[in-house]
Formats: C-alpha cells, sequence, structure tokens
C-alpha cells in the first residue's frame, strides 16, 4: 500500500502545471478553505477558448457526446468521459480504458487541433492537486492559521483539504440551450469519520460558510463579480514550485469513510478507486462559453452556501473561468440554460481514497 501511495505521490508532481500553479493563488486557496469555492477569471485567453470549443462542437457533431438516459429526470446535458494525454491529445474514457476503444476514425478526431486544445484544459485540471496542495504548504509554512475562524468553522476548518490524488477522468458536458438544466445535488454524499489529526473531515451535514465577499441570498448573487471570484493575476509563481514536489507526507487531516459508510450509500462506490463518487474532495469546471450573459441565456451554477440558511452564489459559465468547490461540503444545480453551454468538469479525489 504504501508503494501505491508513492507511486499516486509522484503522478501528482508528474501533473504539476504551469497555469494550474499560476490561478491557484493564495487567495484562491482561503476562499476554498473558508466558504467552500472559490472562482478564478482568465485562465484561458479566448482564442484557446475557441478552439477548444470547436474540438467540442466536433465531438459532438460525431455523435460522442450522449444524453445520461439513468439520470433524465434530474440532469439534462449531453456528455462524454475521456482523458488527456501530455496535454496535447484526448483519448476516450478515463485512466485505464483501453486505448484502442475508439475507432480510427473517432482517434483523429480526438488527436485534432481543437481536441488539443481541450487536452491543455485537461493538463490544467489534473494539475490542480498540485498546486492546491503548494499552495497549502506555503501558508501552513507562513504560520497561517490552522483554527476555525468565524467563516471557516461552518466549513470544515480551513484544515479540511486531505492530501489529493489526481483526477482520473474529465468529462466534458454540453447543455443544449433548450432549458436544460441539472438538479441540486452534492457531488458527494458518503459520511467520512473524525480525522485522526483532530480536525473535522467535514461533512454534508456540517453547516457551511457564505463567505464576506458572497452577496447570497434567497434571491440570485452577482457569481461574476470581482468580488467572489479570484483573479490569474493574484500573486502566485508561474511556474511550477521547485522545492516541494508534492511528494512526502500530508500535514492535512486523514479521509476515512465512516463505519457503515458504504452500506449507507452503495451507488457512491461504483467503480474503481479514484473514480467514485465517494473519493470525490474538490469539484473543478472549466467554462467555454464567450460573450455569456446570464440574465439572458441563464444557465448560471448555483452553489448553495452550507450554512443552511438558504443563500448561494450564482456563477456565471463564462468562457475563461474555473470553478473550484469542497464536493462533500456544498450542494449546487445548474439553472436553465438557454444558450448551448460547455463545460470541462474534472473531480479530484482524496489520495487516502484509493487505500478503500
Amino acid at each position: 500500500m504504501m508503494q501505491e501511495t508513492e507511486a499516486l505521490r509522484e503522478r501528482v508532481a508528474h501533473h504539476a502545471n504551469t497555469v494550474a500553479q499560476r490561478v491557484v493563488s493564495a487567495r484562491a486557496l482561503e476562499e476554498l478553505n473558508t466558504r467552500g469555492f472559490t472562482v478564478i477569471d482568465g485562465v484561458m485567453d479566448a482564442a484557446d477558448v475557441a478552439a477548444a470549443v470547436g474540438g467540442a462542437e466536433l465531438l459532438r457533431s460525431n455523435g460522442l457526446l450522449r444524453a445520461v438516459a439513468s439520470q433524465r429526470y434530474g440532469r439534462l446535458d449531453e456528455i462524454i468521459v475521456v482523458d488527456e494525454e501530455g496535454g496535447t491529445s484526448l483519448r476516450l474514457g478515463g485512466r485505464g480504458a483501453p486505448t484502442g476503444s475508439a475507432s480510427a476514425t473517432y482517434q483523429e478526431l480526438l488527436a485534432s487541433n481543437g481536441c488539443a486544445r481541450l487536452a491543455s484544459v485537461g493538463a490544467m485540471l489534473k494539475g490542480l492537486p498540485h498546486a492546491l496542495m503548494e499552495r497549502e504548504r506555503e501558508r501552513r509554512r507562513g504560520g497561517g492559521s490552522c483554527g476555525k475562524g468565524s467563516s471557516g468553522a461552518a466549513a470544515g476548518g480551513r484544515d479540511w483539504m486531505p492530501e489529493l490524488a489526481v483526477p482520473e477522468s474529465l468529462m466534458i458536458a454540453v447543455y443544449p440551450g433548450d432549458g436544460a438544466f441539472y438538479a441540486r445535488h452534492l457531488d458527494n454524499d458518503v459520511e467520512l469519520a473524525p480525522s485522526t489529526n483532530g480536525s473535522s473531515s467535514g461533512g454534508s451535514s456540517s453547516g457551511g460558510s457564505s463567505g464576506s465577499s458572497s452577496s447570497g441570498g434567497s434571491s440570485s448573487s452577482n457569481g461574476s463579480s470581482s468580488s467572489s471570484s479570484s483573479s490569474s493575476s493574484s500573486s502566485s509563481s508561474g511556474s511550477s514550485s521547485s522545492g516541494d514536489s508534492g511528494v512526502g507526507s500530508w500535514p492535512g487531516p486523514t479521509w476515512r469513510p465512516a463505519p457503515g459508510a458504504a452500506q449507507a450509500s452503495p451507488g457512491s462506490w461504483a467503480g474503481p478507486p479514484g473514480q467514485r463518487v465517494a473519493d470525490r474532495a474538490v469539484t473543478a469546471i472549466f467554462y467555454f462559453n464567450d460573450e455569456w450573459d446570464e440574465a439572458t441565456h441563464g444557465g448560471c451554477l448555483r452553489l448553495r452556501h452550507a450554512d443552511g440558511d438558504g443563500s448561494f452564489t450564482d456563477v456565471a459559465p463564462r468562457a475563461g473561468r474555473l470553478a473550484l468547490f469542497q464536493s462533500r461540503l456544498l450542494e449546487h444545480e445548474v439553472m436553465p440554460a438557454h444558450r448551448q453551454r460547455w463545460a470541462m468538469s474534472a473531480w479530484i479525489p482524496a489520495m487516502e481514497a484509493f487505500k478503500f
């Protein structure tokens, strides 16, 4: 098991990504820690976003995106599960899927220029575990508070983050634009046992923080405002840190399911480790939609603040925007979209999930 953990840690270091390192600022980490989510703009320039959308449209026009038939009463998007290879091409399925699972025609599509831009987004998403843990280590080395502040207490404390592993797959999704939506849900509803280091591991039943910079309430808050987003120009280095590769012991809390968790939610444990609902620690969503007007087009990601007072933040799915949130903390939904809406998602698993 130790060898497997070291191999996973080496994989995190291998997927270190300069874009992820640039956009995950100290402020973004603070927001993720204390209110459960952060929104980062300017992750990719307009030309690359446009090329990526072209690649996604190519995949859809060739029948590679499909509706999730088993969930048609709760979600109306079309999806494809892929992985990136070297940040330059895509392949069907998650990690471990047969390399020959796509026909020659599909393989040619997946290696097209547009798909290469999609692959670069995938590489950024897979680089987020390294970037997030680098920032967390920096916070702790700098004497950042490990206590539970007024906003952090409800969100599981500033030290909620378990050691993270690289996502095993990526999902490209499109809402066709005819009012398609995704009903309110949690990305991971599995109960965790208390952490062995005394910090809460977080949980779907724990309260959360709306954060002082969110103005959410019974009416929509402006998720696109600068007050609720972390600019990519925030202070961080433009390349991976050479001092700490991400390999080594993790100072944060442990990740262990509570007794009986598998029996209570058996569907959440379906699939290989790293790709199960139960494994998700951080949800990452990148948006591709140019000139999005939420007043006309709808389609916002509605993040329900976990303090239980009914407040929320609406995040418009604008091109170049990255949303990160704690998978077990925030219920969320996609409001009806009245224009075609593209996104790529990754569910970042907890390292320790591979042990169960």
